[in-house]
């Protein structure tokens, strides 16, 4: 479960939309135990969340840094979006698929929310599509294309977890209390959301897709983009034997001069 208050914000405004666009997810989801109405919930609770976060800045004021590295992160995450819609609109013939990936009509009434939802919309769809990431080259292709994605929401999270937050006595305002329990109100919902999910993905998996949501053993996983985490196909999880060293990105023997951004754990002293 996201902890990141714009991250589960994101996730709903995604979800409740997706839930009223197609009859057909809305009834998968309800023999799984999520009524129908409860998107209308949704749409409701995150107005209210995005009216906090505008009240939050109205009582502490605008502190322009943070604002900054907002904006600068959603920008980021707007690129790569770009990016992939050029290339999904390049490769995929199915229009339908093609509408699904972009999530155009996904509106919140902040633009960083609206941003975030988008995105999450745009993950689920490119690992649980056949027919979108087999034409983009395959799994192998798309997971650098997802891990990007990935990468650049996570800093965008982290960026907007640190506007919200307090510093020093700040954190006995009210404002504060109402933000932490609209975040717990926010994982309720969708903690209830995926437990419907995951029976509705039994029978289709592209459809609960559209919530932003993977089921589980379904899909291009996600994730692992710090230096630390291998991610090429030549990577090496073992010390390779200092007498018998050839070039691979995967590893640097005492970093002499090669592979200068691996900045993992494999560190070896040379022999």
């Amino acid at each position: 479960m996201p902890s990141s208050y714009l991250h589960l914000l994101g996730h709903v405004v995604t979800a409740a939309h997706s839930i009223g666009e197609s009859g057909d997810l809305a009834a998968a989801l309800s023999k799984g135990g999520f009524a129908k109405d409860r998107a209308a919930e949704g749409e409701k609770l995150a107005h209210a969340a995005e009216e906090l976060m505008r009240e939050k800045v109205d009582t502490i004021g605008e502190d322009r840094p943070r604002e900054h590295a907002v904006h600068v992160a959603a920008q980021e995450v707007e690129m790569w979006m770009q990016t992939v819609t050029f290339q999904v609109k390049k490769a995929v013939e199915e229009e339908s698929a093609v509408e699904l990936v972009l999530a155009r009509p996904i509106h919140a009434h902040d633009h960083t929310v609206t941003v975030v939802a988008r995105a999450l919309r745009m993950m689920s769809m490119l690992q649980c599509d056949d027919r979108v990431y087999e034409r983009l080259g395959g799994v192998d292709a798309v997971r650098e294309i997802l891990n990007r994605g990935h990468a650049l929401t996570k800093k965008l999270f982290r960026a907007a977890d640190m506007r919200l937050a307090p510093e020093g006595d700040e954190a006995k305002l009210p404002i504060f209390g109402r933000l932490t329990e609209t975040h717990r109100l926010l994982a309720l919902w969708l903690a209830d959301l995926e437990g419907a999910a995951r029976t509705a993905a039994q029978k289709d998996e592209r459809l609960v897709a559209r919530l932003g949501l993977v089921p589980d053993g379904v899909g291009i996983p996600v994730g692992g983009t710090s230096f630390a985490v291998v991610l090429h196909q030549r990577g090496q999880t073992d010390a390779p034997d200092p007498s018998n060293v050839s070039d691979c990105a995967g590893w640097s023997i005492g970093r002499q001069g090669r592979n200068r951004e691996n900045l993992g754990k494999g560190w070896v002293n040379p022999q």
